[in-house]
């Protein structure tokens, strides 16, 4: 596993969940885990929305592919 790059400590965490919260982005009740689980693996995009409804952040096709062209040549060989 790489090295971070930035520091974020266990109150950066809470603390962006609050403003999350605050905001109306995340609500405990009504999250649904199951989707957000399935997009959030590589080989569906591993997509998140940082702004609900407004800004979404995936992985770049290239990459995708690439994994997905990888993977084709491990089960040929």
């Amino acid at each position: 596993m790489a090295e971070s790059t930035y520091k974020c400590t266990i109150e950066d965490c809470l603390n962006g969940l609050y403003f999350a919260i605050d905001l109306g982005w995340y609500d405990y009740a009504t999250f649904d885990t199951k989707t957000y689980e399935r997009y959030e693996k590589v080989e569906n995009g591993d997509m998140n929305w940082i702004v609900p409804k407004k800004f979404l952040a995936v992985m770049t096709l290239l990459i995708l592919k690439l994994m997905r062209d990888m993977r084709k040549l491990k089960m040929e060989t």
